[in-house]
C-alpha cells in the first residue's frame, strides 16, 4: 500500500521523469530499462509511452530507437530466465510447488549461470535491473 501511494505521489510530481541526459548511454539503457519493470500504477504500461512522457531531451527519433532496442532486450532478458526457470520445472515433474523449484534454480547455480550469459550479452544491463528481472520472473514462475 505505501508503495503505491509513494509511486503515485512521484508520478504526480513527475519525480520519475529525466530532466537532463544521464552521464552515459549505459546509464540512460538502465533507467528505461528499469522502467519496464515497474509495479503499481505504471505497471503494462509501453515503454515507447513511458519514454515520450518522461525524456525530453532525445529527438522523436531517438526514442523511438531507444525505446525498440530496451524493449526487444527486455523480451529477450526475460524470456531467458523464464526458459532457464522452466526448463527447472521439467526437470522435477515429481514437484508441484513451483517455489521449491525455483529456489532449488538458485541453489544449484542455475541463475548464476544465466546471469552470466545476459551479461555477456548484454554487458550494460546493471546488477540491480538483472537482479529485478530475475525476482519478476521467479515471481510469475511462482504464480503460473
Amino acid at each position: 500500500m505505501l508503495l503505491k501511494l509513494y509511486n503515485t505521489i512521484k508520478y504526480l510530481l513527475g519525480i520519475n521523469k529525466l530532466k537532463s541526459c544521464p552521464n552515459s548511454q549505459e546509464e540512460l539503457y538502465n533507467i528505461v530499462y528499469s522502467w519496464q519493470l515497474e509495479f503499481g500504477r505504471e505497471w503494462g504500461k509501453p515503454i515507447h509511452q513511458k519514454i515520450d512522457e518522461r525524456i525530453s531531451f532525445l529527438t522523436d527519433d531517438e526514442k523511438e530507437s531507444l525505446g525498440k532496442l530496451l524493449k526487444e532486450a527486455h523480451t529477450d532478458i526475460s524470456g531467458k530466465i523464464y526458459d532457464t526457470l522452466d526448463a527447472e520445472v521439467k526437470k522435477h515433474p515429481e514437484v508441484d510447488d513451483y517455489r521449491t523449484i525455483v529456489s532449488k534454480a538458485s541453489e544449484n547455480g542455475c541463475l548464476e549461470k544465466i546471469k552470466k550469459e545476459i551479461k555477456k550479452l548484454y554487458p550494460w544491463l546493471s546488477e540491480e535491473n538483472l537482479t529485478h528481472e530475475i525476482s519478476q520472473q521467479q515471481y510469475y514462475m511462482i504464480m503460473h
